[in-house]
């Protein structure tokens, strides 16, 4: 989120920060990515679905890192990331309660969300650098985006499977 509003924020020659592109962005790329997982979980196992969507925010990272932040389409590459992260979200949402029982997911949530609040303080410095370039923002999302998608190729599958067998 905090890449799309600096994409949008260089284009703009306003005084005002607030940009309407970014609000539609993450708004809308919500609800299509609800709809896009309801969908694509009843025809792909979760593996599948989780990988694929981290593959498509990756795809748009690297479209955004190379194309002008004016353009339509960065706001393609921008709406499609911003779809994928939702996406990604929706399906582990999905995958948690089939693998882990309610003790180890409420630990191990809580802990990841600690872990992904301090990414988030992190990232608002590193993002709102401007020495650092926008390109090098985007690769560098996309290199931890990757290193996420291939350890996704570890966790089990759990479509069509029973569901009172858990690790």
């Amino acid at each position: 989120i905090l890449l799309i509003d600096r994409f949008y924020d260089m284009s703009s020659g306003d005084d005002c920060t607030f940009d309407y592109s970014m609000l539609f962005i993450n708004s809308t790329a919500e609800l299509v990515s609800i709809l896009f997982v309801f969908f694509a979980l009843q025809y792909l196992n979760r593996s599948t679905a989780h990988w694929w969507c981290y593959v498509i925010a990756i795809f748009s990272l690297v479209i955004m890192a190379s194309v002008s932040t004016t353009s339509t389409v960065a706001f393609g590459a921008a709406y499609l990331g911003r779809m994928a992260i939702t996406s990604i979200d929706t399906v582990n949402c999905v995958r948690t309660p089939e693998l882990y029982t309610t003790e180890v997911r409420t630990i191990a949530l809580s802990f990841l969300f600690f872990i992904s609040r301090v990414a988030a303080l992190i990232s608002s410095y590193f993002v709102d650098d401007y020495s650092i370039s926008t390109t090098t923002i985007a690769i560098v999302l996309a290199v931890v985006n990757a290193v996420t998608a291939i350890s996704l190729l570890y966790i089990r599958e759990t479509k069509g499977q029973d569901m009172d067998v858990r690790i």
